[in-house]
């Protein structure tokens, strides 16, 4: 570099250097000595180049700051025309980034809004920039509802965009042609139109090919480092995705892929779905499960709910494919409950918003009925005065009187106003987490029977599996009318402010029969249920209905969140206390301390993954209460959780 000052033989040295870092971080600098050299020459070819570079791995890398100072760079140094493209393309690309961190609605609706601002008078550019954006907002929404015929509604808002850019040189509109094209393919997959998918595929190759063979005459130099096998690697992935591949071009194109990933050494997300989806087409169904464990792995980790649904399906098909349709439904249970979450999660914003408008307006009432008041109160004065001044003081003192009563009998009124709407809106919380929790529990033993019920009479399954099948349907038959039971016996018992009567009871007899029943319905052979305890020494009054139900469900949660070691049962006297103490302790996976009072709440559930309404502990504690006992979660037990129990001696009368 010292050998030349050449601004222009510079600019192509440090292109080189920032080519030979091959996209990584430590390239930026290189890059932007490149574009200060390319200004001092006016190469608009490099300024855009660099500026590309710049502006996407700052951002990519976290520099918010650094990307936001050469977008400033753009925007005074950018020809007018080639500045509408590159800002059009640039907004789209960091639309699509943000996608991955940031709230999918919250991101499309804050882009397009700001177009649809300006719809009747957006420029060339930013009409692609809409058709596209447009399009990736039809394609997110369809995944997270799982609409996927809806998908098909994108594609011509693609189409139009390419047809728009394809008005512009090859240059400037390559990265914005590429990003078009490539969502195109995906969006043809999504439809299982492979061969459409095949061709764009191959398209993007070509138009990558045509601008790596004009980057000379563009750039005025070879960038003869510049390494596009990245580019090829997710090209061919993409290529493997389409199932109906002949052997020849399956073997072909899966050669090339582990030939690129041999020398780009990626641990990706794309290695591993394009690996798993070779040996599922292979019929090798449980190598294709390994590698989809690294895919579901990575997007656990990496990205949000809405990307778990693509894994979610593809480990469901593997297992259907390999015969297994007990973990196929599982898993396709899963998905579902993700985008029951999802769904969930849309309604509590739009409640929300409507909530914050409903809100406002009613500030703007009360501002008003204040202003209303004050003046009537002026009003009011003014006649009191006259009135002061014209009759006797007994007409004044009574006047003010009738305004202290008034006055009283408004705030009385306001005070009642206030207890009745907060009383309305609790209401209405407890009634969304009603509707919300009980359609998603009664859903999913539904869908449960529905799935077996269908598998049950499918052909080609034996007497074994239609067994199986038999007994699930049984099994969520009895879950579902236990809920139903769950839900009536909540609302018998929360509607009655009584205490529940009381008769000798043999507590230490009930908690030993509900020890043998658990023993007799676990499907666990690695968790061992004991029973310990002493017998209370006198009669004991309770009542043996309410009190059987609790420790049946404590016992159903113990054993419910315990895949190794013990559920104990423990039911002694304590004489100090005078009250029998109860305890269940297992080994399962434990509840967090900030949330040990918590679960004791309605409609809380500490694994959202695990069946049930998250009614059991509430019901458990309503019932205690109500026995005149208490009910905790001891808090120094850490090998699992430990929940207490302490019902006092009661007489017969209770």
């Amino acid at each position: 570099m010292e050998k030349t000052k050449d601004p222009g033989e510079q600019c192509q040295i440090y292109v080189h250097l920032a080519d030979l870092c091959d996209g990584e971080e430590s390239s930026l600098p290189y890059w932007e000595k490149a574009l200060k050299r390319a200004l001092i020459i006016n190469n608009e070819n490099v300024v855009e180049l660099a500026l590309d570079y710049l502006i996407f791995n700052n951002y990519w890398y976290g520099h918010e700051e650094e990307a936001e100072r050469f977008i400033k760079i753009a925007e005074d140094n950018l020809s007018k025309d080639r500045a509408a493209l590159f800002f059009a393309y640039m907004r789209a690309y960091q639309t699509m980034l943000k996608l991955e961190k940031e709230d999918i609605n919250e991101i499309l609706h804050s882009s397009l809004e700001k177009l649809r601002a300006q719809k009747n008078k957006l420029t060339k550019e930013e009409q692609i920039e809409w058709e596209f954006l447009t399009a990736l907002s039809i394609d997110c929404g369809a995944v997270a509802n799982g609409a996927y015929q809806e998908v098909a509604e994108a594609i011509p808002y693609v189409e139009r965009a390419i047809r728009m850019l394809s008005a512009y040189p090859l240059e400037p509109r390559y990265p914005f042609e590429l990003l078009c094209y490539r969502k195109l393919a995906n969006l043809y997959m999504a439809q299982d139109d492979y061969a459409k998918a095949a061709a764009t595929i191959e398209k993007i190759m070509d138009i990558h090919k045509q601008e790596k063979e004009g980057q000379k005459a563009a750039f005025g130099f070879d960038r003869i480092y510049y390494n596009d096998d990245s580019f090829y690697y997710e090209e061919y992935a993409r290529l493997l995705y389409l199932p109906d591949l002949s052997p020849e071009q399956l073997e072909n194109y899966f050669s090339e892929f582990m030939r690129l990933h041999q020398r780009l050494q990626y641990k990706d997300r794309i290695y591993w779905e394009a690996v798993a989806g070779y040996y599922q087409y292979k019929g090798k169904f449980k190598t294709a499960l390994l590698y989809n464990d690294s895919v579901i792995a990575y997007v656990h980790k990496n990205s949000r709910l809405t990307d778990w649904v693509s894994p979610y399906l593809t480990r469901s098909d593997l297992y259907k494919l390999s015969g297994d349709y007990k973990n196929a439904l599982l898993w396709r249970e899963k998905c579902d409950s993700i985008r029951e979450q999802l769904h969930s999660e849309e309604i509590r914003q739009s409640m929300n918003e409507i909530r914050s408008r409903f809100s406002l307006d009613k500030l703007i009432v009360e501002k008003l009925e204040s202003e209303g008041n004050t003046k009537m109160a002026l009003l009011l004065g003014i006649i009191v005065v006259s009135l002061c001044v014209i009759a006797w003081g007994i007409h004044q003192r009574l006047m003010v009187r009738r305004l202290k009563m008034v006055q009283n009998k408004l705030l009385k009124s306001n005070e009642e106003v206030t207890k009745q709407s907060r009383r309305a809106e609790e209401s209405e919380k407890m009634k969304t987490a009603f509707i919300d929790s009980m359609c998603h529990e009664i859903r999913t033993p539904l869908n449960i029977i529905n799935g077996f019920t269908e598998l049950y009479f499918s052909e080609g399954v034996n007497d074994e599996m239609r067994a199986e099948f038999q007994k699930q349907i049984q099994e969520n038959t009895r879950m579902l009318t236990g809920l139903l039971d769950t839900m009536l016996e909540l609302s018998k018992l929360v509607s009655s402010n009584d205490t529940l009567p009381s008769e000798a009871t043999d507590v230490y007899g009930i908690c030993m029969q509900q020890i043998e029943v658990l023993k007799s319905r676990s499907m666990k052979p690695e968790v061992e249920c004991i029973f310990q305890g002493t017998p209370c020494p006198g009669e004991f009054y309770s009542n043996a209905s309410y009190f059987s139900r609790v420790i049946s469900n404590l016992l159903d949660n113990a054993i419910k969140f315990t895949e190794k070691g013990t559920v104990i049962l423990n039911c002694s006297p304590n004489m100090e206390k005078r009250c029998m103490e109860i305890s269940v302790t297992d080994t399962g996976i434990g509840i967090s301390p900030d949330k040990q009072e918590w679960v004791f709440e309605r409609f809380t559930k500490v694994d959202a993954f695990v069946p049930g309404t998250g009614l059991g502990l509430y019901l458990c504690r309503v019932i205690i209460n109500k026995l005149g006992g208490k009910i905790k979660i001891d808090s120094t037990y850490k090998d699992g959780c430990r929940i207490i129990i302490e019902l006092p001696c009661q007489s017969p009368n209770h």
